[in-house]
């Protein structure tokens, strides 16, 4: 016999602001950014590959091109009824079954809610830096990095609130009669539950779409594209951080992802 169990909605989630420092050597101060990460590299022509630390900064010059923000407060009242079926066949005994399912649920609360986008289109101050590769034969090469940012974006939303939910679960238990084909009622399961509670969340993301080039000595330079992508998220009681840097500069594909609890 199969038992089924639905879970109430997750209809609030709540933030709080992150916005500077990490552990992944990301240094964010007002106007001014910095990046030391490492990372993976390969050269398309020769297929050699290795890691690289690359390292760069910059800052953010002027007021946004483009900016948006949004806020919210206020009560929190979700209801909800579902009907639905689902059939299992136990081979054991031969015998196919039908639940006839009903499912309802009540959350209430109260949540305060709101975010920040600001963009800059406009042109930006060259973000210089390093890149040192060290190869899989062990040869190591160093580069010079100078990036233009071709987009910025920043976006940050902070809230909290409070929840009370409480649903139930019906099911009528229906068996086929072999002969008759005719459903044959066996029982009725009723399961219900509460939860409450308060809490929490942030999230904050920086967003750059670079071109640029780099250039190790006595060589041209080399022409190419990179996006950084950096989120932050505080929860209650943990963090979360992602950073990534991809894309490809001259026959190099460059790849770093960093994540952190």
């Amino acid at each position: 016999m199969k038992t089924m169990q639905r879970l109430v909605p997750l209809v609030l989630i709540m933030m709080l602001a992150s916005s500077t420092t990490s552990a992944l050597a990301v240094k964010e101060k007002t106007g001014k950014i910095e990046y030391t990460l490492p990372g993976n590299i390969v050269d398309r022509n020769t297929g050699m590959y290795g890691t690289i630390s690359l390292t760069f900064n910059g800052g953010i010059k002027g007021a946004p091109d483009y900016e948006y923000s949004y806020s919210l407060e206020g009560p929190i009242d979700y209801r909800g009824d579902e009907y639905y079926e689902y059939y299992w066949f136990d081979e054991r005994t031969a015998i196919e079954w039908k639940a006839e399912v009903h499912y309802s649920y009540q959350v209430r609360g109260w949540q305060r809610y709101s975010s920040y986008t600001a963009r800059w289109y406009s042109p930006q101050p060259t973000y210089n830096g390093k890149l040192v590769a060290i190869w899989n034969d062990g040869s190591t090469t160093t580069f010079s990095v100078g990036l233009s940012p071709l987009w910025i974006e920043k976006f940050t939303d902070e809230g909290s609130g409070t929840i009370e939910a409480s649903f139930t679960l019906e099911q009528s238990i229906y068996w086929r009669e072999t002969k008759t084909q005719e459903w044959v009622y066996d029982r009725t399961e009723t399961q219900s539950d509460s939860y409450s509670g308060s809490g929490s969340f942030a999230t904050s993301t920086l967003s750059i779409q670079f071109s640029g080039k780099i250039q190790s000595k006595g060589r041209p330079p080399l022409q190419g594209t990179l996006e950084l992508w950096d989120y932050r998220a505080m929860y209650d009681t943990w963090e979360n951080s992602i950073v990534s840097v991809s894309g490809t500069i001259g026959p190099y594909d460059i790849n770093i992802y960093l994540s952190g609890r």
